[in-house]
């Protein structure tokens, strides 16, 4: 039986993940980039793969390249590698940022209690399903969830939480609520963070809307910000009333 191929998608995905990787290690040891046939050698593909790659992540804003200047890599653009607006899930926002990653439960509870504030469901007293998960990039530690689902199965098998909440509702969630902020993380955050109590970090609380309406979820999400951070990508649109004319309008 012949190997799998990968399709040409999945190919430039994984030349994209390899160089944001080789990106990482030239800012952190400030060695040079390499140049195309280097890349090509470590990465085993094709110079017009690379090239074609690293066109995008010059449209991006992550590398800078001029003819006869060796490439610059922006570390600020770098990081930006997490975007709030895609729904991709902690483990592939972590791959697409071109670590390899991991999910382990450290804990999973449940309780009876009335409806937390953030809750939009039926009934008085609710069973909740607490969880802490830890998202490792490259080995090291990188993200920590505190998630609170209703109705949420115990012997879950995954640590996603639109997943966990197709399991407990059978829905989709369609919308999060998110806010951006930072807080101080308590002992079991930051003992798998590895920081100590109170440390403040970057951090996302998100309520979490299924198809039907009902807010079945919360997680609250810390980070260690020199993994990446957070970006939104926003389309401002004009005033109805802005009185200056549009391209098209200018454009005749």
């Amino acid at each position: 039986m012949s190997q799998d191929r990968p399709t040409p998608a999945g190919e430039f995905e994984r030349v994209r993940r390899g160089l944001l990787r080789i990106a990482r290690e030239s800012v952190t040891t400030a060695a040079p980039f390499p140049g195309e046939l280097e890349l090509a050698r470590r990465l085993a593909c094709g110079r017009g793969q690379v090239r074609r790659v690293m066109g995008s992540l010059e449209h991006d804003g992550i590398v800078m390249r001029r003819q006869g200047v060796p490439t610059r890599i922006d570390p600020a653009t770098l990081a930006l590698s997490m975007r709030l607006d895609e729904r991709r899930g902690v483990e592939n926002g972590l791959r697409d940022a071109g670590y390899t990653t991991s999910a382990i439960r450290l804990s999973i509870t449940e309780r009876v209690a009335p409806a937390p504030a953030w809750a939009r469901v039926d009934g008085g007293e609710l069973r909740i399903v607490s969880a802490l998960h830890l998202f490792t990039g490259d080995g090291a530690p990188a993200i920590a969830e505190q998630s609170e689902l209703i109705d949420g199965v115990l012997d879950t098998h995954t640590s996603d939480i639109d997943d966990r909440v197709w399991e407990a509702w059978r829905e989709s969630v369609l919308w999060d609520v998110t806010t951006i902020g930072a807080s101080a993380v308590d002992a079991a955050v930051a003992d798998a963070l590895g920081v100590t109590t109170s440390t403040v970090l970057p951090s996302l609380d998100s309520v979490h809307i299924a198809r039907s309406g009902r807010h079945v979820a919360r997680s609250v999400r810390w980070h260690l910000p020199e993994f990446f951070t957070f970006a939104v990508l926003r389309s401002a649109r004009p005033r109805w009333d802005d009185p200056r004319p549009s391209e098209q309008e200018r454009d005749g």
